[in-house]
C-alpha cells in the first residue's frame, strides 16, 4: 500500500460528519466497535484513521494490525519501534497536543508539507470551532508549534510506470511556480522549483505528459508539460539552476516598547520560538497559542 492511496481514502471522506452533533454518531465508530454508539466516551479521530487503513485493505499498517482509538497508544508504538519523526511527509500519521499537557490529544493523516513550514492534513471529529472534536472530516492547515511528532506507517514505495522519449528542446516556464519532481507524476517528491521565465534544456519526453531535465546540483527532474513553452535548441547550452526562494531572517527583534515584556517572557520560558529559533514577533497569534501562553504564565510565574 502507498502513501499516496491512503490519502485520497482520507480525502474522500472530507465533509463526512457525526450525526447528530456532539454525539459522535459517525459511521467510523460503528465500524470500530462493531454497533453503533454515542457519548462523550467515544471520540473518533483515531477510530477515522483506523478506519482509513482498513477500507484500504492495509490494516497492518496501523498500529500494527491491532486497534487503538487512544492517540498516546498510536505514538508510544511508532516510537517504540523506531516510526517516530521529528518532520513529517505526506502519508505520515500527525500527532497533536493542543492543551500544552505534554500529550497526544488528537491525530491526522498528512497531506502535503508547506514550504512555509506548515502541513496541509485531513483529519476527523475537527472543526472550525474545535481542533480536536468538531465532528467533522476536514482539511486543516497545522502548524509545529502544535505537533508532538509524525508516526511513519511502512508504505511501498510510489514508483511510478512510465517510458521516455529521448528530446533535445530548450523551454521556457509559463507558470508563476513549478515544482520540480523527483519522478513524472504530481504525487512525486518536490526537488526543487522554477519561476516564470526561467529556461531549461529539456532532454526527454514521459508518456504521461511530462519533460525530464538534468540539472547539475540536484540531478533528474520533472516538469510538467503544460507549464513549459518549448523551441529548438540555440546554439549555446543553457545552465539551468532551480529557483530557491529567499531565506526570511528571523523575527527575533521586538519593538522598543516590547523589549522588557519579551524578555521576561523569555526568561520565564513562555515563549521559545519554533524550531529554527524564530519568534516571529510581529505575527497575530493564534487562539490556540495564546491558550499555550496563559498556561505557561499560570506554571512557571503564578
Amino acid at each position: 500500500m502507498t502513501a499516496q492511496k491512503i490519502i485520497n481514502m482520507a480525502a474522500s471522506q472530507i465533509g463526512t460528519k457525526e450525526s447528530p452533533a456532539n454525539s459522535n454518531n459517525v459511521k467510523y465508530n460503528t465500524d470500530y466497535y462493531g454497533r453503533a454508539v454515542s457519548g462523550s466516551s467515544y471520540p473518533w479521530c483515531c477510530a477515522f484513521i483506523w478506519w482509513i487503513f482498513n477500507a484500504c485493505g492495509a490494516s497492518e499498517l496501523f498500529y500494527g494490525g491491532k486497534k487503538t482509538a487512544y492517540c498516546p497508544t498510536v505514538e508510544s508504538y511508532y516510537k517504540a519501534n523506531g516510526m517516530w519523526f521529528n518532520s513529517g511527509k505526506p502519508g505520515d500519521l500527525v500527532l497533536f497536543d493542543f492543551t500544552g499537557k505534554g500529550i497526544s490529544g488528537h491525530i491526522g493523516i498528512v497531506e502535503s508539507a508547506n514550504s512555509d513550514g506548515s502541513y496541509t492534513t485531513i483529519e476527523g471529529n475537527t472543526g472550525s470551532g474545535n481542533d480536536a472534536n468538531g465532528g467533522t472530516v476536514m482539511r486543516r492547515t497545522r502548524y509545529k508549534s502544535s505537533i508532538r511528532g509524525f508516526a511513519r506507517p511502512n508504505y511501498a514505495s510510489d514508483v511510478i510506470q512510465f517510458t521516455e522519449t529521448s528530446v533535445n528542446l530548450i523551454g521556457t516556464i509559463n507558470a508563476s511556480v513549478l515544482n520540480i519532481r523527483k519522478q513524472p507524476s504530481t504525487a512525486s517528491e518536490i526537488i526543487g522549483k522554477h519561476s516564470n521565465g526561467d529556461v531549461v534544456n529539456i532532454t526527454a519526453k514521459t508518456d504521461n505528459g511530462w519533460y525530464r531535465v538534468d540539472y547539475p546540483n540536484i540531478g533528474t527532474g520533472y516538469l510538467y508539460a503544460d507549464y513549459v513553452s518549448v523551441a529548438e535548441p540555440t546554439p549555446e547550452p543553457v545552465v539551468q539552476q532551480p529557483y530557491t526562494p529567499p531565506t526570511e531572517e528571523k523575527d527575533n527583534v521586538p519593538d522598543a516598547w516590547a523589549e522588557t515584556a519579551v524578555q521576561n517572557a523569555i526568561d520565564n520560558k513562555i515563549i521559545f520560538g519554533d524550531d529554527t529559533g524564530d519568534l516571529k514577533l510581529h505575527k497575530n497569534c493564534t487562539r490556540q497559542e495564546m491558550l499555550v501562553f496563559l498556561y505557561r504564565f499560570y506554571k512557571n510565574i503564578i
